[in-house]
């Protein structure tokens, strides 16, 4: 069965849906191609960046966001071993 697209999106990651969702605002005809064959059940999503929340504010989709995520304000990580094996060579 042969079809036609304008664009073809390969992986249906954040980065593909993404595409898929601004290719539709111009009426690109666009196709997402996956190798999995279910949809992810669980987010996988640590956080949002200032930059993706702008983008998803141009899509009128911030505040849903926003509303239903928890909030973390500042983070502190420290893991002594690595710091001292990035000050000498370079790297862990």
């Amino acid at each position: 069965m042969a079809s036609s697209v304008d664009l073809l999106i390969i992986g249906a990651g954040p980065a593909g849906l993404m595409m898929a969702l601004w290719a539709s605002r111009y009426n690109i005809n666009a196709r997402v191609v996956d190798e999995k064959s279910s949809r992810v059940q669980k987010g996988q999503a640590d956080g949002l960046h200032p930059r993706t929340l702008e983008i998803l504010d141009s899509f009128g989709l911030a505040e849903r966001f926003l509303k239903c995520s928890y909030h973390v304000h500042e983070i502190c990580s420290w893991v002594s071993c690595l710091l001292k094996a990035w000050r000498v060579g370079g790297r862990a």
